[in-house]
């Protein structure tokens, strides 16, 4: 996994989101993982937060800018390759009957990060 190059912005904005909006104003133990897995053809990324799960509607709630960023770059990103990005939110059961929510990816491990013509 040394040799394998992502946009810093996958992880950094799901982080920067979970610390801001889930984990914030938690009450109890504040907790975030990130897990990076790889198979023969594709990277595995989950960054998971206990911090409730993610809400439609919330008193904590942003203005959804760096999810956009995030599924706009994936898109663009996508249009230059075969197989695409995906990604995911999902609320998932955690320890201690506590909800999160998880952010998850699949690279291909041939993807290109270039854009051109």
């Amino acid at each position: 996994l040394y040799e394998i190059q992502i946009p810093s912005m996958l992880i950094q904005i799901p982080v920067e989101n979970a610390l801001k909006h889930a984990l914030r104003t938690k009450k109890g133990d504040k907790k975030l993982w990130i897990r990076i897995n790889k198979d023969a053809d594709k990277i595995y990324i989950s960054i998971t937060d206990n911090g409730g799960g993610f809400k439609q509607i919330s008193d904590n709630r942003g203005t959804g800018t760096g999810l956009k960023v995030v599924t706009q770059s994936i898109q663009l990103l996508n249009m230059y390759n075969k197989v695409p990005i995906t990604m995911r939110i999902v609320n998932v059961p955690l320890d201690n009957s506590e909800t999160g929510c998880e952010i998850r990816y699949s690279l291909p491990l041939d993807y290109s990060y270039n854009i051109s013509k």
